[in-house]
């Protein structure tokens, strides 16, 4: 594990590395790795960190056989988020991340989760791809507590360690005990099971909304403390009365994002819905 003081740093060291160990092991021409956004609305970027890198490409799909077709001999990995939620919110299957790994073991390829949102207990695992059964080669996680610098953290293989590179920036001490609290916190005897009951009720009780407002949503999605509603319009307005009553959303496109701390009680969760319900009993009349 490497300690980076952003996720812009974390991102360029793992592509650095995985260039290096490809170069290490005989294959210097691989240095181009696939960024596997599926199909984004067209907002979906690389990355932080990793703009401008031509070396770089998007994919906006999640289509095996158009991720093969991307594959030549100077491809170094693949990147995916298992939850994507830089221009909308989707879990990604579990199929699809269990064929990008076959695809990387078949053509010698690193395969790098991207965890800056999904990792660290918000799933309801430690990990989200721990849900898919599916491992990484490298992963990117990052945690941005509101009283102290962020942090984040790039966690690799030990094979591909070998490529790691000296001179990497360090963390800043405030951020690293802040991370240790949260790991800490995460590693306390029944928290995670504490996060996956109330991520259930979280489900549960959006569930019963999602039901009994059909006229205002079209979709529910999520996993674990990471929820979304579809409505059948923009979702900016709601996000704003929403935020007026003093609830925290984010709006994404047409998808209400919900993202309760780890720390989310029950009652927060049934006042939360009951302040979408208002709202959506105001939009109706």
């Amino acid at each position: 594990m490497f300690l980076l003081p952003t996720e812009a740093d974390a991102w360029r060291s793992a592509v650095e590395m995985v260039r290096r160990y490809h170069r290490l092991v005989g294959r210097p021409k691989r240095r181009r790795f696939i960024v596997c956004v599926g199909p984004a609305d067209g907002t979906e970027s690389l990355p932080p960190g990793l703009e401008g890198d031509d070396e770089i490409i998007l994919l906006r799909t999640d289509d095996h056989a158009a991720v093969q077709a991307e594959v030549d001999v100077t491809t170094a990995g693949i990147l995916i988020a298992p939850v994507r939620t830089r221009a909308g919110f989707e879990v990604v299957p579990g199929s699809v991340l269990a064929r990008l790994r076959e695809t990387a073991d078949e053509y010698g390829l690193m395969l790098g989760f991207d965890e800056t949102f999904c990792g660290l207990g918000r799933s309801g695992m430690l990990w989200a791809h721990e849900w898919t059964g599916v491992t990484p080669d490298l992963m990117v996680a990052g945690h941005g507590p509101a009283d102290a610098p962020p942090l984040a953290a790039l966690v690799v293989t030990q094979r591909l360690a070998r490529g790691a590179l000296g001179g990497s920036a360090l963390a800043d001490g405030a951020a690293l005990l802040a991370g240790h609290a949260l790991v800490d916190a995460l590693s306390t005897p029944g928290f995670q099971e504490r996060v996956q009951n109330r991520s259930w009720y979280l489900e549960d009780q959006l569930s019963a909304l999602f039901y009994r407002r059909r006229a205002a949503f079209t979709a529910l999605d999520g996993l674990g403390l990471m929820q979304a509603l579809t409505l059948t319009g923009d979702a900016e307005p709601i996000r704003a009365k929403l935020a007026a009553h003093g609830l925290l959303t984010r709006a994404m496109g047409s998808v209400l994002g919900l993202f309760p701390p780890l720390t989310v009680e029950e009652s927060d969760i049934d006042a939360a819905v009951s302040c979408i319900e208002m709202i959506c009993a105001q939009e109706e009349r």
